[in-house]
């Protein structure tokens, strides 16, 4: 639908231009999330050259598209090719903006990957501004929650346990509440929550058996999606039986981990080199 109301705009006698970096953003977003991730991050480029030329740098359709498509770089492990898309993004954000919360959101976005370089330390300000901002405004919004896992990720990387156990489990609890128990976002959000009770305790703790029951539950509401979620729950149960001092167990989970984790990588049967 995206690209057929793409084609349909561009040919279009009173052609519209800034629907159309509408379209590309929204259409990068779809390819992305299919694993086109080549396609992806070509079609942000069109978007940002779109809106570039239709709104200029101050709106925040540019640098958006800046912020998607540095992560997705990012996350493809071309951090080379992502770093001067985040500078450039981070640069363009008007000190004056107070249209909406895109101007915290984007930086965010460059925050979770600082935190995913080992980079915490950095990324603190600019999570703890938008958990600030978003909480304010969108209390009960999905922003919040995962504002909290970003968040949670850098306190515990920075040895701060007692703030991180705030965040992600006030972020997993919301997950539930508001969320669909299958959704994504609350298996992520369970996952981590999991991993991190499997991080701070010792097999004979009550929190060793929480983050096996957490794990458990979502393996049992993800119902085989191949997502990276049930891949990493899988790894976390091959820790628990490797602690338990069950090789057997700790082999099995970790080889239905490396099995799902092909299937999340790998489109159409083509297989997708990981960064």
């Amino acid at each position: 639908f995206l690209q057929r109301a793409l084609t349909v705009a561009q040919s279009a006698p009173d052609r519209d231009d800034s629907s159309i970096a509408d379209f590309l953003y929204n259409l990068a977003r779809n390819k992305e999330r299919l694993g086109d991730f080549a396609e992806a991050a070509a079609t942000y480029e069109r978007a940002e050259k779109q809106a570039l030329d239709t709104y200029g740098e101050r709106n925040s359709i540019y640098w958006i598209a800046l912020a998607y498509h540095g992560r997705l770089l990012h996350q493809r492990g071309q951090r080379d090719l992502a770093a001067p898309l985040f500078a450039r993004m981070l640069a363009v954000i008007p000190a004056d903006w107070s249209v909406n919360g895109n101007d915290t959101w984007a930086p965010e976005t460059y925050a979770e990957c600082l935190t995913a370089e080992g980079r915490a330390q950095a990324a603190l300000p600019y999570l703890e501004q938008s958990h600030e901002y978003f909480q304010a405004h969108f209390r009960s919004d999905f922003t919040v929650r995962e504002v909290r896992r970003k968040l949670g990720d850098a306190y515990d990387q920075l040895g701060r346990t007692a703030d991180a156990r705030r965040m992600l489990q006030a972020g997993r609890d919301e997950s539930i509440a508001r969320d669909a128990p299958n959704s994504p976002w609350t298996l992520r959000m369970r996952e981590r929550w999991g991993r991190f009770l499997l991080d701070h305790s010792r097999p004979s703790d009550p929190d060793f058996a929480a983050a096996e029951a957490e794990l458990r539950t979502v393996l049992e509401q993800a119902r085989q999606q191949p997502l990276p979620e049930v891949a990493l729950a899988h790894a976390d149960l091959a820790r628990i039986a490797g602690s338990r001092g069950d090789p057997g167990g700790a082999l099995r989970e970790s080889t239905v981990a490396l099995d799902l984790l092909a299937r999340v990588v790998t489109r159409q049967g083509r297989p997708i080199t990981l960064g």
